[in-house]
């Protein structure tokens, strides 16, 4: 038996690894393979581990001593998730020669004891080192750039330990790993001569609830606009700030483009009647159905499921140089244009030129949709998954 153990809740609408598991999930299930269980809070009475609730006041201002103390508070959180784990798995039979995968360094980390007879694999699902993801998200929810150093440390001998223990790995691909190359100090050390396992990941079809036309009428756009669209999170990594100074720049050039953003973050979109940002919503589909192309300006990338979406839905992508978006744009007949990450010109060129030639992005929407249908359906995902771990 094969069992995947999450510490968190599956949700197919979130990045990272609980949407990841959403979506394998579904796949498993649809190709009936039961050989594969996944063990997560979906399947559990227990309560989720909390992640640290948003502070009154700012850490910088504090007594180093309470600093230091309220800092160690949320480093046992963490420690908290190796009891979570037990009762996660308490129910369940697990047995020495069963496989065993885990998607986040603290499960993997607290699991290693109980479970030293069963082969592990790990996946990692954030587009830089968890240490600096965790304290970048403290520093967004108290609104300070104090470093969190007690929480960072710890953080990275916990990343660095279980990497160097961990024999068995499994990624969307080599370029997927770019960001841990560059964010995690050894990691080449830490992965040399270990069993790297490449999986593509796929996604559900996206589906959209409002068609073109109703959409354009509801947002007050007119027909014959150029649109840009945007999905995720509103931070650096992302690459919003690049998003946001190329609607700067183009907006002085042309005014029926217009931009259209979903989603939250720390960066705040420009104010202008060109650019609109719908916040967060449970229907992205209906953006990226009424926009002409989607950018993907990400400054690091691991394997967006946004993009997979994106290509379900038969759109054309321009998406910057990184990651998990330059191994889709090496595969067959894309639509997938690449610019050099942070490259504001370059991606303001080619937006204008795609708005001058309208019927390419046609053709590149019809190469992507059948990209979608050959690597990134749920059950291609999960057929893959499963011959990764000799089922």
């Amino acid at each position: 038996m094969n069992h995947i153990i999450f510490g968190g809740s599956l949700d197919i609408r979130k990045g990272g690894s609980a949407g990841y598991l959403a979506n394998l999930k579904v796949g498993l299930d649809n190709i009936n393979a039961t050989e594969t269980t996944i063990i997560s809070n979906q399947n559990t009475n227990t309560t989720k581990i909390p992640s640290g609730a948003k502070s009154r006041f700012s850490p910088q201002n504090l007594d180093s001593r309470v600093r230091d103390f309220y800092e160690a508070f949320f480093v046992f959180n963490y420690f908290r998730r190796q009891k979570h784990l037990d009762r996660l798995t308490s129910n369940i039979t697990i047995k020495n020669e069963d496989k065993l995968h885990f998607h986040n360094i603290f499960d993997y980390y607290y699991s290693e004891k109980r479970f030293m007879s069963n082969k592990k694999y790990l996946t990692t699902h954030t587009p830089e080192s968890i240490a600096i993801e965790y304290t970048n998200r403290l520093k967004g929810q108290h609104d300070t750039e104090y470093d969190f150093h007690i929480i960072k440390n710890k953080i990275r001998k916990i990343e660095k330990k279980v990497l160097q223990n961990c024999k068995n790995f499994i990624y969307p691909s080599k370029e997927s790993l770019e960001p841990y190359y560059e964010t995690i100090p050894d990691f080449d050390k830490f992965i040399d001569g270990k069993n790297i396992h490449f999986n593509m990941t796929g996604c559900k079809e996206l589906k959209y609830k409002t068609d073109k036309k109703t959409f354009l009428k509801l947002n007050n756009i007119e027909e014959d606009a150029f649109i840009v669209s945007f999905v995720g999170r509103h931070n650096k990594v992302k690459g919003y700030d690049v998003f946001c100074e190329a609607f700067n720049r183009i907006n002085k050039i042309d005014k029926k483009i217009i931009f259209i953003s979903a989603g939250k973050g720390d960066i705040d979109s420009p104010s202008n009647k060109q650019f609109i940002d719908l916040g967060w919503t449970d229907d992205p589909g209906s953006l990226i159905n009424a926009s002409d192309v989607f950018v993907l300006p990400n400054n690091r990338t691991f394997f967006d499921l946004i993009l997979l979406e994106v290509l379900s839905l038969g759109k054309a992508v321009i998406a910057s140089k990184t990651g998990g978006n330059k191994t889709i744009a090496q595969l067959e007949n894309t639509g997938l244009d690449l610019f050099e990450k942070g490259d504001i010109d370059e991606l303001v060129k080619k937006l204008i030129h795609y708005k001058e030639n309208k019927n390419k992005l046609d053709e590149m929407g019809k190469f992507n949709r059948e990209l979608y249908l050959k690597y990134f359906t749920l059950e291609k995902f999960a057929e893959r998954y499963q011959k990764i771990l000799g089922t």
